[in-house]
């Protein structure tokens, strides 16, 4: 959340008193394609780039991602990601690239991924 001034027109005409404040949703463009992900699945590395986890043939697997607008706890990728790919949400201090997965149906969370032997971790389903 970002706080600016802007200036509002409002349609009714409501008494409003000197350093009342609002909390307003702008909403300036929407996408209607986008791929969107849980901020806590992105990693950023070393050098500021942004990495996520795979499943792919029940191993993990590292992709660079480029992301887009932020909202709450979520986050669109532009690049690097497409629909219906698995991710790993958490968990990432344990993963390996290559290291074998599997996908596991926890009641919260329709599609998860964990690493056998250290932990669960818990992952998505992009939409």
């Amino acid at each position: 959340m970002r706080t600016r001034t802007v200036v509002l027109v409002l349609d009714e005409k409501i008494s409003l008193m000197p350093g009342m404040f609002a909390r307003v949703q702008l909403i300036l463009r929407a996408i209607d394609d986008a791929v969107i992900i849980p901020k806590q699945a992105v990693l950023t590395n070393p050098t500021g780039g942004n990495t996520v986890y795979l499943v792919i043939d029940g191993k993990a697997t590292s992709r660079s991602v480029k992301l887009g607008i932020e909202q709450a706890d979520k986050v669109q990728v532009v690049e690097g990601l497409e629909p219906g790919q698995t991710i790993i949400v958490g968990g990432h201090e344990k993963i390996v690239p290559g290291m074998e997965v599997r996908v596991v149906e926890p009641a919260s969370n329709p599609r998860a991924a964990s690493a056998p032997q250290s932990g669960p971790s818990r992952g998505g389903k992009l939409p």
